[in-house]
């Protein structure tokens, strides 16, 4: 019986820069300090914005998003983060940052009217009139359409890393790229090596990947001193050998073996093999202790 597996595993790959995109605002000889991060969904983002001589602040300022934000943020009803607005030599001011659509982080500041502050966005005089050396900085926290969750599931779809460099996802393992197991007895074993009924997997493997293949099976022979020999295979070619002495006739004996391989960028099969030398052999099998194979990227061969 051969099976998938579902699998998760969260990819952080760190701060990283990023260049943003801006509305009504002219960044000129000013120096920005752009850099977010995503673990799963949530992404968090740093912004400083050092006005130069010839930087420009107009009415409603935005600046891109590093990943595009879920859909279900309501345009301009979610703040989603703090803002302060620096004067040179002068005052800081309070305000906060939201989301125009998905893609574009609103910068906003407040007015008072009455007794009441209101929101209003930035402008060339709001919350002072910008200059060189002014700031304009915020930390915003949104949760973002697609994951850096990497899910595994059946047919060894192995999903996306969002976020990550091809490099960066080579030292991720993808876990699990399937197990075969047999829970019946397998008799009428001669020299003639047999493959183990349904004890098969066939996965695709990426370039540079370090694979693990575990396998465990109990055989027995019906001829004292005659021997069992199990084989590991990777397509055609035998990779482990475990051998066993039956002590007696129809002895059980358990075997395990772990093998570590680096195959060729390509769609590979794993199988296990049976042979009787000097008697009839068997594998045993039942729910309890099946014969199992089990394949596994776990990682880098780099």
């Amino acid at each position: 019986m051969a099976q998938g597996f579902a699998k998760a595993e969260f990819a952080d790959p760190g701060w990283q820069d990023y260049t943003p995109t801006y509305n009504n605002l002219t960044i000129g000889n000013g120096t920005v300090v752009a850099r977010y991060q995503q673990i799963g969904t949530l992404v968090t983002v740093h912004f400083v914005f050092t006005l130069g001589s010839t930087s420009a602040v107009g009415t409603a300022p935005d600046v891109s998003t590093p990943v595009t934000a879920a859909s279900s943020y309501t345009v301009l009803h979610n703040i989603v983060g703090l803002g302060r607005y620096k004067e040179d030599g002068g005052s800081g001011f309070l305000g906060y940052v939201r989301l125009s659509t998905t893609d574009i982080i609103r910068l906003q500041t407040e007015t008072v009217t009455g007794n009441n502050p209101t929101e209003t966005n930035l402008s060339a005089t709001l919350p002072h009139t910008w200059g060189t050396s002014d700031i304009i900085s915020f930390t915003a926290t949104y949760e973002a359409a697609t994951s850096t969750l990497l899910e595994m599931g059946a047919n060894n779809d192995h999903g996306s890393l969002s976020g990550l460099t091809d490099d960066d996802h080579t030292f991720y393992p993808k876990g699990v790229l399937g197990q075969a197991t047999l829970t019946s007895n397998q008799t009428g074993i001669t020299s003639t090596p047999e493959d183990v009924t349904g004890v098969t997997v066939t996965a695709t493997v990426a370039a540079d990947r370090m694979i693990k293949i575990s396998a465990t099976t109990m055989t027995n022979v019906n001829t004292n001193g005659a021997t069992c020999i199990v084989k590991v295979y990777e397509d055609a070619t035998a990779i482990q050998r475990i051998q066993t002495e039956a002590a007696g006739a129809n002895d059980e004996h358990t075997s395990s073996c772990v093998v570590y391989t680096t195959p060729t960028a390509a769609s590979h099969t794993w199988k296990l093999t049976l042979e009787a030398n000097g008697g009839t052999g068997s594998v045993v099998a039942g729910g309890e202790y099946p014969c199992i194979l089990i394949v596994e990227d776990v990682g880098s061969a780099l």
